[in-house]
């Protein structure tokens, strides 16, 4: 079996022993992994092959087994010493009598990295939110589409929506007609992906792009008190778009290169603790703060906006959290 990875993995529960399932039947025997997070891509393939073989012969798995192994064994750590990061690779830390072959491929996702129909599977884990960059007309003054006061689309004109919403329609087709030469007549292509309702009731309900929103206020909050300039904000947009199900949807069927064979709805209410959601929300960009606006300034950016979204009675109840993800599995139409 060949399989592509990106980015992180997250337990499915029926969808995934669905996949695995599917996966089985391929039966071929090559393993490949690509893949942002490579290090986690490449554990979970170490996870996930004797699952696969398990599958293979009995319809009784444990999920939660196999997350509580995920969590239990960690191959490095983050100190010094023979386990360190310093003194590893992502390869290094596969074990040497091992199951299959792994290989690092270096590359965007939005062009092909695998020679044409030389994979079976491939599997993309909250990877087609980020988008290659923010659109390059919301940073520029002239432009329509200039988006000064804030650094993401949510709250903002007409044409700095649209730019966003037109970029990740391209980047998406962009990645589903790559895996399509690199994908077998029939193989099958799954991606999870964070997704937002196409519209909700603000005064009730909240999404990651009404925390993004909020985040963004901050910053322009920080700057007004002179910890930077207004420009510094104007010249800074997340280069992420949370899409909703009917809108990827139609982004599939643009690409008419494969047949939808599932796509499914993942809730996970509840799962934010207030002390510490915000800042895991939003560490995945958190180097791109330090980067733009300097590391002295983000303890305060977090406690500002830990403590705005504490003060909304809406954004302070997880339960009013719209965001969810979906699962969508993919079948290649025949060439």
């Amino acid at each position: 079996m060949t399989i592509t990875f990106a980015h992180a993995y997250r337990e499915a529960n029926q969808p995934a022993n669905f996949l695995a399932n599917k996966a089985c039947q391929l039966k071929t025997s090559r393993i490949f992994t690509s893949a942002q997070g490579q290090l986690r891509a490449l554990i979970l393939m170490d996870m996930l092959l004797p699952l696969l073989m398990h599958i293979a012969h009995s319809d009784l798995v444990s999920f939660g087994n196999l997350r509580a192994k995920m969590e239990g064994e960690s191959v490095m750590n983050g100190g010094e010493g023979a386990n360190s990061y310093a003194q590893n690779s992502s390869l290094q830390a596969l074990p040497p009598k091992r199951l299959y072959y792994a290989a690092g491929v270096p590359g965007s996702f939005r062009v092909r990295l695998l020679p044409k129909r030389s994979i079976d599977f491939a599997y993309s884990s909250f990877s087609l939110n980020w988008l290659s960059g923010a659109p390059k007309a919301v940073a520029e003054k002239t432009s329509p589409a200039w988006n000064n006061g804030k650094i993401h689309h949510y709250g903002a004109r007409k044409e700095v929506v649209e730019a966003y919403t037109n970029q990740f329609a391209e980047e998406t087709k962009a990645f589903l007609d790559c895996r399509a030469e690199e994908l077998m007549p029939g193989g099958l292509l799954t991606i999870l992906l964070p997704v937002v309702p196409a519209s909700w009731n603000p005064d009730t309900f909240y999404t990651v792009n009404t925390e993004l929103g909020v985040f963004g206020s901050c910053l322009v909050d920080l700057a007004k008190q002179g910890r930077f300039s207004e420009d510094k904000v104007d010249s800074f947009n997340l280069p992420l778009y949370f899409t909703n199900p009917e809108e990827f949807k139609g982004i599939i069927e643009s690409s008419n290169n494969y047949t939808v064979e599932r796509m499914e709805t993942l809730y996970n209410p509840g799962k934010r603790v207030l002390s510490s959601g915000p800042k895991v929300r939003v560490q995945s960009f958190e180097f791109m703060l330090i980067n733009h606006f300097g590391g002295e300034i983000i303890d305060e950016l977090f406690d500002l906006y830990a403590n705005k979204l504490a003060a909304s009675p809406v954004l302070s109840d997880a339960a009013n959290d719209k965001t969810f993800e979906i699962i969508v599995v993919l079948k290649r139409k025949p060439s």
